[in-house]
């Protein structure tokens, strides 16, 4: 995973709180469902790709977005991005080239979108002092990377560091942000 966890908790963190408002404003299920949105905004992406009117750069875009608010998410828990991938995948393992080549995008858009479920069923139980183990966030929020990741090599786009910039300076341009990527 090509992505540069640390440059891009320093820019999100800096933009959603001088443009946006302060990190802890929304929930954890706020934070959850906001990663949910995007991974829904991906499926839509996806089929619209399948269906031949899409572009794979409105794809690339959206698993931006979900990167993003995953970070921002990470932090409201007062968690890193980078640490959080990185436990998770101890807890399982990344696919393999073999399993991400026999799969369809499809496949692993639909697995974005379950697993972004149960990212907000966790954030609902925190919520609400069930006080789930805080590894099944890192797996969680691991595996919505690894889909995010497996989708954009299905599509043969570059890596997640640069949808996530594409992402997040679209955004810094929409909103006349100077914090980029």
């Amino acid at each position: 995973m090509d992505l540069e966890f640390d440059r891009l908790t320093e820019a999100n963190v800096r933009r959603c709180e001088t443009h946006f408002h302060p990190i802890p404003k929304c929930s954890l299920i706020d934070w959850s469902v906001a990663v949910a949105g995007e991974a829904g905004e991906v499926l839509d992406a996806v089929k619209k790709v399948n269906c031949g009117y899409g572009k794979r750069t409105e794809v690339a875009t959206e698993i931006g977005d979900v990167v993003v608010y995953s970070d921002l998410l990470c932090q409201a828990v007062g968690m890193s991005l980078g640490a959080v991938y990185k436990d998770g995948g101890l807890y399982r393992p990344s696919p393999t080239d073999l399993e991400i080549s026999m799969r369809t995008m499809s496949y692993w858009a639909i697995k974005l979108g379950i697993v972004s479920g149960k990212l907000c069923e966790w954030a609902e139980g925190w919520a609400t002092s069930h006080s789930p183990p805080v590894k099944n966030l890192y797996a969680t929020v691991a595996d919505i990377l690894d889909a995010c990741d497996c989708i954009l090599r299905r599509i043969g786009m570059p890596g997640l560091n640069d949808a996530v910039q594409m992402a997040f300076n679209k955004v810094s341009e929409r909103i006349e942000c100077d914090i980029k990527l």
